[in-house]
């Protein structure tokens, strides 16, 4: 059995995405929404390479085969990626659950109508929900509050500045690429069950 995993991280004014899997983050900024992560599945690298497109993946019968996952294997090698973050950025993560129900835009539309990041996720949810929700439908959101960013403060001052630049964080070469077995208990050190 293997997990998916996206998180965020916050580090001044930039966001890291890690990934493993096909989970999701996205970013929504000035009217568009972006996926700053990219699928680790067979199916996106069909779409990446060229040989399907989006449209077609949402029907692939191999939609579902991942490439990674967390507990399925000893070696997993966690995707990052980075962006400059700007005022009233909306931070989306979501399991496939969500993103095999709602399209990118249609996710955009109901955050951007939503009084509150509440209310927005159990929206999203719902229509996960209305259209089938067979998988897990997880859901966060968060949003950058207008005027504390200073760099965001400089770009909007800069009519240029449009650019989203997600950029790739290479994997450090002096990580280990195992687990460490002292680090993982054994049967004997969980709880029975109640």
């Amino acid at each position: 059995m293997g997990a998916t995993f996206t998180a965020a991280g916050l580090y001044g004014e930039t966001a890291y995405f890690a990934q493993v899997g096909d989970s999701r983050a996205y970013v929504i900024r000035n009217g568009s929404v972006r996926q700053v992560t990219r699928d680790q599945s067979l199916v996106g690298q069909l779409v990446e390479s060229g040989h399907i497109t989006e449209q077609e993946a949402e029907q692939h019968t191999y939609k579902n085969v991942i490439l990674q996952a967390l507990g399925a294997a000893s070696y997993i090698n966690v995707a990052v990626n980075k962006i400059s973050l700007r005022d009233k950025d909306v931070l989306l993560l979501c399991s496939d659950g969500l993103s095999n129900k709602v399209r990118g835009e249609e996710m955009m539309e109901i955050i951007n109508r939503s009084a509150t990041v509440t209310e927005a996720c159990d929206s999203l949810i719902d229509l996960a929900n209305e259209r089938g929700g067979e998988d897990n439908i997880t859901v966060m959101v968060a949003r950058v509050a207008e005027g504390t960013l200073e760099k965001a403060k400089a770009a909007a001052a800069d009519s240029n500045e449009t650019a989203w630049n997600i950029e790739s964080v290479p994997r450090d070469p002096d990580l280990p690429k195992e687990i460490d077995p002292e680090l993982v208990g054994n049967e004997d050190d969980t709880l029975p069950p109640a």
